[in-house]
């Protein structure tokens, strides 16, 4: 009987931490609002198959950063948010592409790039002006992304509004997008209901 008591025991206690762990890992995907206000400044919301994320700045150690990426002529404006405490799982990244094929001024190209409207989704094979590339790291850091396969749904800019954050200029961009993204070995998520604040900028 003793035995059986300390079995039982055993159990529930590892029930518990599973329960305990499992929560803890999927804490930060489903944050609150800071007090007061009802949206953060950057999310990014969606349905991964049948997974629903919701990624928030300043919320569960999540923090938005915005980049340029210049490769050979070609240029692209970075959205990303990921965790500071584990920086390549769970993460996702947005980049809208260049308006033409070669560079500019880096302002004006951010201006003529980021505005309301529909996109294509960016092709690996060659660069797509104003096309858009959404990326994931799944919580075992393997990469998923739209560039990785084919689409046939399109990527909406709903609004651009120019603000100063932190004494620093953005695009601050409402997006809408569905599409499959796939990993190096061809397996595909498919990415539904597809949702963001995003802010884009030449730091």
């Amino acid at each position: 009987m003793k035995k059986l008591c300390l079995a039982h025991l055993k159990y529930l206690a590892f029930l518990y931490l599973s329960l305990s762990m499992v929560s803890c890992e999927k804490e930060h995907l489903q944050p609150d609002p800071p007090p007061g206000n009802t949206t953060p400044l950057v999310y990014i919301s969606a349905t991964l198959n049948h997974d629903s994320i919701y990624l928030a700045g300043g919320l569960a150690s999540y923090v938005g950063s915005v980049s340029v990426s210049d490769i050979l002529t070609f240029r692209e404006f970075n959205f990303t948010l990921k965790s500071t405490n584990n920086p390549f799982h769970s993460q996702m990244e947005i980049s809208i592409n260049n308006y033409q094929n070669e560079q500019g001024v880096l302002q004006a190209d951010l201006d003529h790039s980021i505005f309301p409207g529909t996109r294509h989704y960016q092709n690996k094979d060659h660069f797509i002006p104003l096309a858009a590339n959404v990326t994931w790291f799944d919580p075992a850091g393997i990469k998923f992304s739209s560039d990785a396969t084919t689409q046939n749904t399109s990527f909406k800019i709903i609004s651009v509004e120019d603000i100063i954050f932190e004494s620093k200029p953005y695009k601050k961009a409402m997006l809408e997008f569905e599409c499959n993204l796939a990993d190096p070995n061809g397996h595909i998520i498919h990415l539904t209901e597809g949702r963001a604040t995003a802010l884009f900028g030449v730091q």
